[in-house]
């Protein structure tokens, strides 16, 4: 099984389409392996919007074996759709109320436990893999291989299908 590497911050636009396009694609190819990789397009202290807070609930999710999806979905839909306060941990646990106990949820973002692994990402992301716009793609042994979003444009569907075309061609 090959293993795709996938970089993205719920405020981006242009992830959220991805994220839409990764719903279509992601069922023809199951022999994939995805690695999320939530990544602040302006990790603090830079300005701008910060959703540090929803990546750590996706940090907390993945250590409860939730649906990843399922809570990708919720944070996509609170951010992009209902404009929801990107630092309101109630407004992040009832979004994903449907998938976490958000009581548990809460716990987790406030505690801080999963800061330190958030900002692990981000350094991850930039400093070992010149991520620099997302979203962005990484497949191979070393990550290697690369796709990454075109500032103020993204990706297109046929971009990240013919990434994963190639990816999967690991398995062979």
């Amino acid at each position: 099984m090959s293993k795709v590497t996938i970089f993205f911050d719920y405020s981006c636009p242009f992830c959220y389409r991805a994220h839409l396009e990764l719903k279509k694609l992601l069922p023809d190819f199951p022999r994939l392996e995805i690695e999320w990789m939530p990544t602040e397009a302006h990790p603090r202290p830079e300005g701008g919007i910060h959703t540090d807070l929803m990546m750590q609930g996706f940090l907390y999710a993945e250590s409860i074996g939730a649906d990843l999806m399922k809570y990708n979905d919720a944070m996509y839909d609170a951010c992009q759709v209902k404009h929801v306060h990107f630092d309101d941990v109630e407004e992040i646990a009832k979004a994903a109320g449907k998938h976490i106990n958000p009581e548990d949820l809460k716990q987790a973002i406030t505690g801080g436990g999963f800061s330190e692994a958030q900002m692990k990402i981000n350094d991850f992301a930039y400093e070992e893999n010149s991520v620099w716009v997302l979203p962005a793609f990484r497949s191979g042994e070393r990550l290697e291989n690369k796709l990454d979003a075109i500032g103020g444009v993204g990706v297109s569907a046929e971009e990240i299908k013919s990434f994963f075309e190639h990816a999967a061609e690991g398995d062979k």
